[in-house]
């Protein structure tokens, strides 16, 4: 799945707002669990 995470310091963002978008990935080969495969940034 996904996840979006805007940053924001107390009720105004930091700078421009930045989307973080991780790609999860599930491990079967080691006991399970998961792992991010990739993180994308953009600007909001």
């Amino acid at each position: 799945g996904s996840a979006i995470i805007q940053l924001k310091l107390g009720d105004k963002p930091i700078g421009k707002a930045l989307r973080i978008n991780l790609d999860w990935k599930q491990d079967h080969g080691h006991g399970g669990g998961s792992y991010v495969n990739g993180i994308t940034l953009e600007e909001i």
